[in-house]
């Protein structure tokens, strides 16, 4: 019996206290909204790029395209993922990621152009920077979703799939261009 009263209390302290580690998106997100920061506060802040973009009338430039997804306490695979204009592509693979570590490689500048056209149409700019439900369960999926656009970072963080449709979609777009890179040294696949 004391047995399994430890494990629960272990397995408490493993939920309740260690939370999933994020990388380079959820730095940039505690950047522009530091640890403590409530979501109130957040939504309240407004979105500078979005108010830096309404004041122009051309469409903005987009140069970069992130995202990250953080895991969770099970089997949500750990990575990172930016694409640029110039058709680079940066992936650091994690935990139950179908690649690990870091690698390199290319994809057509115009499937670029065509997620960046759909992100600006989509309103992902105009999107809130932080989606969770209120009342949620602590061992769900965080994703960081960024665009650069005029030189000026967005970043949108949703734990749950808890944001908009579109900000669903353009997540599966930014992972399906994966399927199209050109990696400079072929990764190995881990085993199956």
């Amino acid at each position: 019996m004391r047995h399994i009263t430890l494990l629960a209390f272990v397995y408490s302290v493993l939920i309740y206290c260690i939370p999933c580690r994020g990388g380079e998106l959820s730095e940039l997100f505690d950047t522009l909204h530091p640890p403590g920061t409530s979501r109130e506060q957040i939504e309240a802040d407004g979105n500078p790029l979005e108010r830096a973009l309404s004041a122009k009338e051309k469409s903005p430039e987009i140069t970069e395209i992130s995202l990250e997804r953080a895991g969770c306490f099970g089997p949500c695979p750990q990575f990172t993922v930016t694409f640029t204009s110039t058709g680079t592509v940066r992936f650091v693979g994690g935990e139950h990621a179908h690649l690990r570590g870091q690698h390199a490689g290319t994809i057509p500048q115009r499937m670029f152009e065509q997620l960046a056209w759909y992100i600006r149409t989509s309103g992902f700019l105009q999107m809130r920077d932080y989606y969770r439900y209120k009342e949620m369960v602590e061992d769900m999926e965080t994703v960081y979703t960024s665009v650069v656009a005029d030189h000026k970072r967005k970043v949108i963080y949703e734990y749950g799939g808890s944001g908009p449709r579109d900000l669903w979609v353009i997540q599966q777009l930014i992972e399906k261009l994966l399927l199209e890179t050109t990696w400079e040294k072929p990764p190995l696949r881990p085993p199956q």
